[in-house]
């Protein structure tokens, strides 16, 4: 929202009227014929009226009683009107209540300061504190008196937005004004102070008030408000002075300050001093309520004391207080604590048997629970379960599903959850991603770690120093210093401040490669750069230099260490015994312990130095070192210029403008652009505004925008002055990194500073909210730049389009698009809106709309362009639509529009798919001698066409051209050829290219091994095929359920069922996530390989493995019994299958209907064809065959297959 300076509203509030720019949305004037409790319609007295209002419970009611007070004649006073905007605002139906009000105004009724009072609270409460501003100077215009309850909702206003500073401003100046605070004033300065941290303000405040006349200026509510604060930043002890203080006043305590402060103390352990706490408000009447017992609930189980938790629990029963969802989570929470699921699971049961409903919270811990375990599909189970009760999963659930996958040991699935998220409308945080990346690190997968990193970085996420810990510990574990270091130094630009956690893995990294000087020169510069080593960095260093027989150097750290008050952990103290061991023989221990008490180094118990170093207590150096994380500040708040990098460079040679121009538009990277800052900043008198303006959108290019807030914060401090386009910069970068509310700051500060924002300003702003997801908001915004005197333009209009396309509401996009036709404005819609909506229909398969959207945009006049052809020309092509993509093609040719390098690649791609190699190959020609030169993609869809029609010699043939063009292979086209030599059963082929993909250094997939593995399986080697399944994780790779699948089926195939079922038994075991096609593999296997009991009782078991049966696994079952002679056992898991929800299909009945045949049970065959025949499913080729081979013998029979085929 285009916030103006509060202080300049106030001024003007008197003369100034803006309620009538303010856009509010219609009154709810609902025609409803529901039946109310309050029976509204017999209203005959003020009396009742009253009473109606004060029982009004939510909006429905409240709603049809306004319309029923607008049908009276005369109407109710304003008063009972205020009486029903008061109960809907305290529901918090602000938006609604402005409605109604402003209805209430277009009929006449003369409002009152109490009505407006409610205006300006609503306004408030919806962030729109200066709109209330306008409206405090309309009272003023129509002649009524604003009190102190009109000027305390604007306080709470300010509050509510963050702008304590002003609202205590406004609160000073209430007395110059008429005014006299009262102590809901101050109430409210308070609770604003203490939600931003700011206690010892909030405190300053309270103590202000107390030496004014006016008594109480701070009630009960605003020490409450103080002490929970206190509480809450662990300040407990302050607390209970404050809490002293306030009952020595005269001020009695109630429900909320006991409840806080118990809280406070739970929280530390301070269990006696609640229960003394509890007994007081006991003894003065103040009973506890669910709230208090849910906090004593909630704090002894995270304290892991279920026993004493359950104990309160039957207290609070037996007062009479039913337990809630909140008290039944603390439970489950403290259940999954101590690992002890199954305990969790009965409290769930019985909060759903009392008719409490569980909510996200339930979910994830139990979730959360069984991850802790490992029991992945249990957890699978919940999700599911989740999903189908319609429950939003929040990012926390997700988290914690990623966590166990991790856990679990699979990395990968981690992985694929993460990508899957979206789909459920939920995105990573930071956690999210620190967790996939350290599993996918710890199980060696620095490939895909990497590259996942790269991903999260290029979509401008907001990593903070953990994230980037993460890294550099990863890459230092795989042995990537160089490329950990080259991170490591790159952090300043990125506006993140290194700690103790990043120098300390940095460190560890160089001492074990070796490199124990440069590690000392590291240790030297952290305590420079103000980072203080703690124990764990010391220990690391110390173990270093004793790996590298550094004795003289380690004696001095230890020396350090001690003087610091750090002691050596057991790692430390293992290479010292270990030192000891090698240099003084049988007397190493007693040398050891003799040394020790020379020096007083460790502070260990004897018990601990005494253990044999062999059997020493190994601590994880990445677990200690995350138990001294400290808190990263955030990134806005600590953004400051990097360090120059002082490299030769032609920069140095700038002594005139254009030169310098020049350096800028001749900018490459970030290293470059830094540089040129400092010699800019350095130099004397500083370049115009203008220049810097020019070097920072270089920088703003390469999409490095934190680094470009953090060169302008450094230009700010030199007070050279800045122009609307350096605050348009710092507007979108905020945008860029998802930080638009922090964007409509800068644009409150324009307004303070005298800079008048323009339109390209909130086109930014639109794009930053379509960016966040937040489109309709951009909509609002867009729609109410008019008012706020800005011309909205194509790319306000192009930006939003843009957003509703990407979240697939292409009908609301073409609705924009006809609105901005009306405008009178023209052009309104450019030609890039026109081709995002083109291409959004052509990707929903709507082709031939899209068609008539290109129609129409010629038809106005809009050139379209190599984009808007590409979109339509992919589009036709998918749907095999040749003869109007090639009519496209020379459409544009004749337009001059020619055909670019993506242009050649979607014609290629589309051709080869239909096998259409020849028609590829002339468009490929075509391409060569345009000037185009073919890419990586256009080669990989030859190979993968010839692969398609088995042509594999012309496949390598295309393979040999690329690489002799010099353009390298990527696994793509490694995996096309791989599968398509594996389709001819030509193993040697595949293996050589495999063999040729690791020499290159190139990562294989997951579809790469399970079409290998398919391979090997499909020529009868399924024990190769086996051991490439144990091959895998060697390469950094897990199986999948297709791979576990393949596998499976070559074995039973090649009827080695022992090995499968030991297979299989095997991926039991380790907690794979097995589907319910697995399953039937292996029955199915089973039943092949004359195993039928085994698969029955595979069958049974899978409800209890939380898996459903489809019309798959019923089938193979009944085959297997139809083979066994078990027609009646069939025919009963045939019926079975359909009232259990699972409909057969024609497979099902053919299969039964050859086992009856096999049996010569004719007159039930005849009934089961006749069944078929009715569902519309016929006769298999099988079946046909034993058909003929009975009709020969039964006459009647052979009429009734007559009838049936």
């Amino acid at each position: 929202m285009l916030r103006s300076s509060t202080r300049t509203s106030l001024r003007l509030f008197w003369q100034q009227n803006q309620l009538g720019t303010l856009s509010r949305p219609k009154p709810f004037l609902l025609r409803t014929s529901l039946s109310y409790s309050t029976h509204i319609h017999a209203i005959k007295d003020r009396t009742y009226l009253i009473n109606s209002i004060r029982n009004l419970q939510n909006l429905d009611p409240a709603l049809h009683l306004f319309q029923q007070m607008l049908s009276m004649n005369p109407l109710p006073c304003v008063k009972d009107f205020n009486l029903l905007f008061g109960s809907i605002v305290k529901m918090k139906h602000y938006t609604v209540a402005i409605s109604l009000i402003k209805h209430v105004f277009s009929l006449g009724l003369k409002s009152d300061t109490f009505t407006l009072s409610i205006v300006v609270n609503c306004l408030c409460r919806l962030n729109h504190t200066p709109f209330a501003f306008s409206v405090v100077g309309m009272m003023f215009k129509i002649g009524l008196e604003p009190d102190v309850v009109t000027f305390t909702a604007i306080v709470n206003g300010l509050c509510i937005e963050g702008n304590v500073d002003l609202a205590i401003w406004l609160a000073d100046h209430m007395d110059n004004m008429g005014y006299q605070p009262n102590s809901r004033t101050f109430g409210a300065i308070i609770n604003g102070l203490c939600k931003i941290g700011k206690i010892p303000a909030a405190i300053g405040i309270l103590r202000k008030a107390e030496t004014r006349k006016c008594k109480p200026s701070v009630d009960v509510t605003g020490y409450s408000t103080i002490v929970d604060s206190l509480c809450k930043d662990g300040l407990v002890s302050e607390a209970l002075s404050l809490f002293s203080e306030m009952t020595t006043k005269g001020l009695q305590p109630d429900t909320i300050t006991y409840n806080s402060l118990i809280q406070g103390l739970c929280t530390f352990s301070r269990w006696q001093e609640a229960a003394s706490l509890l007994s007081e408000r006991k003894q003065k009447g103040i009973m506890p309520d669910t709230y208090t017992f849910n906090i004593l609930v909630d704090a002894l189980c995270k304290e892991g004391k279920i026993s004493s938790a359950r104990a309160i629990l039957g207290q609070m029963v037996r007062m009479g207080e039913e337990p809630d969802v909140v008290t039944y989570n603390s439970m489950i929470a403290g259940y999954c604590l101590l690992s002890q699921i199954e305990e969790a699971k009965k409290v769930f049961d019985l909060m759903v048997h009392k008719g409490c409903l569980p909510n996200v919270r339930t979910y994830t811990s139990l979730i959360h629970g069984w991850c802790k375990i490992k029991r992945i599909n249990k957890a699978i189970y919940l999700l599911e379960e989740m999903i189908n009760k319609g429950l939003n999963l929040n990012v926390v659930t997700w988290t914690a599903l990623i966590d166990g996958f991790c856990r679990g040991g699979k990395p990968i699935a981690a992985k694929e959850l993460f990508f899957t998220m979206h789909k459920f409308g939920q995105h990573p945080n930071v956690p999210t991603c620190r967790i996939i990346l350290d599993g996918l690190f710890k199980f060696h997968l620095f490939s895909d770690a990497i590259s996942l990193f790269r991903e999260i970085e290029k979509n401008n996420l907001d990593l903070d120093i953990e994230i980037y810990n993460v890294v550099l510990d990863g890459m230092c574990n795989a042995g990537k210093l160089n490329d950990a270091w080259e991170l490591f130094s790159c952090l300043p630009a990125k506006g993140l401040k290194r700690d103790v956690y990043t120098y300390t893995i940095m460190i560890q990294g160089l001492c074990r490669e070796g490199l124990v000087v440069d590690a000392e020169e590291l240790l030297m510069n952290m305590e420079e750069d103000g980072c203080l080593p703690n124990s764990c960095t010391y220990n690391v260093f110390v173990q270093g230099l004793l790996r590298q027989n550094d004795v003289p150097k380690s004696i001095k750290c230890l020396q350090i260490m001690k003087d610091k008050g750090f002691s050596a952990d057991a790692t430390t103290v293992k290479l010292l015994i270990d030192y000891f061991s090698v240099h003084n023989g049988e007397n190493a221990f007693q040398e050891f312990r003799s040394w020790c008490a020379h020096w007083r180094l460790l502070h260990l118990p004897e018990t601990l130095i005494t253990i044999h170093s062999s059997l020493m207590l190994r601590s994880s150096t990445t677990t200690s070192l995350r138990f001294f994380r400290q808190q990263s500040q955030s990134q806005f708040g600590t953004l400051s210029h990097p360090k120059p990098f002082l490299f030769p460079t032609d920069i140095d040679a700038i002594k005139d403008r254009p030169l310098l121009v020049d350096s800028i538009r001749n900018l490459q990277n970030l290293d470059s652009a830094l540089h040129l800052f400092d010699k800019m900043v350095s130099m004397n008198p500083l370049p115009c505004v203008n220049d810097f303006n020019f070097l920072f959108s270089s920088i703003v290019k390469m999409k490095h925008y934190t680094a470009a807030i953090s060169l302008i914060k450094h230009l700010f401090s030199l007070r050279l002055k800045s122009d609307i386009y350096t605050l348009n910069i710092v507007v979108n970068c905020l945008c860029r990194l998802n930080h638009t509310p922090f964007a409509f700051s800068v644009v409150g500060m324009m307004f303070k500073i005298g800079l008048e924002p323009d339109v390209v300003t909130f086109n930014t702003i639109v794009n930053g909210l379509c960016i966040e997801g937040n489109v309709d908001y951009a909509i609002w915004f867009l729609d109410h730049m008019d008012y706020l005197g800005y011309q909205p333009d194509s790319h306000t209009f192009g930006t939003i389009i843009n957003g509703l396309c990407k979240i697939g509401n292409t009908p609301a996009a073409i609705a924009i698009l006809r609105k901005t036709e009306t405008r009178n404005r023209k052009p309104s819609v450019d030609v890039a809106s026109y081709s995002t909506i083109v291409d959004s229909l052509c990707k929903d398969g709507l082709v031939s709309e899209a068609l008539s959207l290109f129609s129409e945009m010629t038809t106005k006049g809009l050139q379209p362009d190599t984009i808007t052809y590409n979109c339509l020309i992919q589009g036709l092509c998918t749907f095999n639509r040749w003869q109007e993509a090639v009519s496209l093609l020379s459409e544009r040719k004749q337009k001059g529009i020619m055909p670019d390098m993506r242009t050649f690649n979607i014609l290629v791609d589309a051709l080869c798919k239909e096998g259409k190699i020849s028609s590829a190959r002339a468009i490929l020609g075509q391409m060569v001698r345009m000037g185009k030169e073919p890419t990586v993609v256009t080669y990989n869809s030859m190979i993968a066409g010839c692969c398609f029609l088995s042509q594999m010699e012309e496949a390598m043939k295309v393979f040999d051209f690329m690489v002799h063009k010099g353009c390298l292979p990527d696994v793509t086209t490694y995996a096309s050829l791989i599968h398509g030599w594996c389709k001819i059963k030509r193993i040697d082929w595949a293996i050589y290219l495999l063999d040729e993909m690791i020499n290159k250094g190139l990562n294989m997939n997951d579809s790469t091994w399970n079409t290998l593995i398919g391979g090997f399986c499909r020529v009868g080697k399924p024990l190769a095929a086996k051991e490439l399944f144990f091959t895998m994780h060697k390469f950094g790779q897990q199986p999948d359920l297709l791979t576990c699948g393949i596998l499976l089926d070559g074995l039973f195939k090649c009827h080695l069922s022992s090995d499968a079922i030991s297979l299989f038994r095997e991926m039991e075991k380790n907690n794979l996530d097995l589907g319910i096609v697995i399953y039937s593999v292996v029955m199915n296997g089973m039943c092949q390989a004359g195993k039928l009991n085994d698969a029955r009782e595979l069958f049974s078991c899978l409800p209890a493995k939380g898996l459903k049966p489809d019309v798959y696994t019923y089938t193979i079952m009944i085959q297997g019994l139809c083979r066994e002679g078990l027609l009646v056992n069939a025919e009963e898991l045939l019926i079975n299958m359909e009232e259990d929800g699972c409909l057969p299909n024609s497979c099902t009945y053919n299969v039964f209907v050859r086992g009856l045949l096999r049996q010569n049970d004719v007159p039930k065959s005849i009934k089961y064809l006749q069944i078929m025949k009715d569902k519309g499913f016929s006769a298999d080729a099988t079946t046909v065959k034993l058909l003929i081979g009975h009709c020969s013998v039964h006459n009647a029979f052979q009429e009734f297959v007559q009838k049936i085929i």
